[in-house]
């Protein structure tokens, strides 16, 4: 028997696209899917440090003046690997709908709410990168392989001075404390490292509560920004910046408890402007894959056997990639 169309691999593909509105992710909107021009696993990139010097003034009919490549350090790295199997019972195979029936069975369905599970699976791993990347993991990326002593760890090239990039504030729980003025601070140590306006902080609803309680945010809202907060129960823009809250928990696998994405006295403070970051989308491995792939991989095969079912493979390789950290200041302390 050959694996029924349902189950091909462009099916599934297609169920796993269809997906995509359904399954969103606030954070992932600052970390954009973009393809890996190398043909391997490796990864390699520049971060670069935007200067801060004006064009300068030439002769008139004179040669070029040089100008030295802005570039702070290098981050290398392998694309992580992402890969599980679904196994369909032959039970569920045999309840796909016949040939010219016009009534859908519940194989359809059962194998819909299977890749939508394996379409969330992928995106909160993908969160918690994109986490770690706006400070979550002291401004690291950090993994752990399977079997492995310890996490492996990829500097994301942060710097502390002249500016920190890596502190904005402390006691925002205190009432008192001039929130604004920490934000204020970060917003321009943005535009002086990276040339690009902060538009985005993103915190999770417990560190924002902070903000609807200090006295000193109280006395610049407007009225229509009070009533929002009546409403809501919280801010949604602030010195110029949208708020993200952040509430979604994933599980952690050697314990098994919720954990948040963002935790409590976490903020992040960045540029709208996404295009010196994202997910780098690799080559899968597979054999079977066509050369020029990128991205998730599916593959799937019969059982042996007189009664066997079909497995459901995918392989997706990719990687965080911050060039401009300094088009990013967060905190984990806030609250300290």
């Amino acid at each position: 028997m050959s694996i029924p169309l349902l189950l091909q691999p462009q099916s599934i593909a297609a169920l796993y696209q269809k997906f995509a509105d359904e399954t969103p992710n606030a954070l992932l909107q600052f970390f954009p899917d973009r393809a890996n021009a190398e043909a391997g696993l490796g990864i390699q990139y520049d971060t670069i440090e935007y200067g801060k010097d004006v064009a300068a003034v030439n002769a008139r009919g004179g040669l070029p003046q040089m100008v030295t490549p802005a570039k702070r350090g290098t981050v290398v790295g392998h694309a992580i690997t992402l890969s599980e199997q679904i196994y369909i019972g032959p039970d569920i195979i045999k309840s796909m709908r016949a040939p010219g029936s016009i009534t859908t069975g519940p194989a359809a369905e059962h194998i819909a709410r299977e890749i939508k599970q394996l379409r969330l699976r992928i995106q909160k791993r993908k969160a918690l990168f994109a986490a770690q990347c706006l400070g979550t993991a002291s401004g690291n990326l950090s993994f752990t392989l399977p079997g492995a002593a310890s996490a492996e760890t990829v500097s994301l090239n942060y710097q502390t001075s002249p500016n920190n990039h890596t502190a904005i504030g402390s006691a925002w729980q205190t009432a008192a404390t001039d929130v604004i003025a920490n934000i204020l601070t970060a917003k321009t140590n943005i535009a002086a490292d990276s040339g690009k306006l902060a538009t985005h902080m993103v915190m999770n609803s417990t560190t924002g509560a902070y903000l609807g309680a200090n006295t000193k945010i109280a006395s610049y809202l407007s009225d229509v920004a009070k009533d929002e907060m009546r409403l809501n129960g919280r801010l949604s823009r602030l010195c110029d910046l949208d708020i993200i809250y952040v509430d979604d928990t994933y599980v952690v696998e050697s314990t098994g408890t919720a954990t948040k994405f963002l935790p409590d006295n976490h903020v992040a403070i960045l540029a709208g402007d996404s295009s010196d970051r994202g997910m780098l989308e690799c080559a899968p491995q597979s054999i079977h894959a066509p050369e020029g792939t990128r991205g998730i991989y599916f593959h799937t095969f019969m059982e042996p056997g007189i009664n066997g079912g079909v497995y459901i493979q995918y392989e997706y390789n990719v990687f965080p990639y911050l060039a401009c950290p300094d088009e990013i200041v967060f905190d984990t302390t806030v609250a300290a």
